[in-house]
């Protein structure tokens, strides 16, 4: 697979802006996500030229969501969403659910996206998933 060419300015491109996949789409252009609330949703047409995402990325998406949650973006709930996602896909229960925990604390309300994400699937089968999906909704 070839590595997609992403970087600083990508970074910085998506920062203002904040919102959904900031994470996956600013190391990969691409999101796994089949949702209404951007175009780089993968069936949504946008990006022409896609590099998918690659399960040995997810840690370094998680990791550049850190860096963008930091800095404070328009919406940090959907962006510590997108983190969480990042974490649990790279296998990282734990920071998945403290980043759960930190959306819920910015504001993140969306039972059906919660419920419905295959990235948290891991997390909905942990015992904190209860007492978080009930933050979280």
């Amino acid at each position: 697979m070839i590595k997609p060419k992403s970087g600083v300015l990508d970074l910085l491109r998506l920062l203002p802006v904040g919102g959904p996949a900031i994470c996956n789409v600013s190391v990969t252009n691409a999101c796994n996500a089949t949702c209404d609330f951007c175009n780089f949703a993968h069936d949504k047409g946008f990006v022409k030229h896609r590099t998918w995402l690659d399960a040995d990325r997810f840690t370094e998406a998680a990791e550049v969501g850190e860096v963008v949650f930091g800095a404070n973006p328009p919406s940090q709930a959907q962006t510590a969403f997108e983190v969480a996602c990042s974490w649990a896909k790279a296998g990282d229960v734990d920071r998945s659910v403290s980043w759960l925990d930190c959306a819920a604390d910015a504001g993140f309300r969306a039972a059906s996206v919660v419920d419905g994400e295959p990235d948290l699937a891991v997390v909905r089968a942990d015992p904190r998933w209860p007492v978080l999906r009930a933050r979280l909704a």
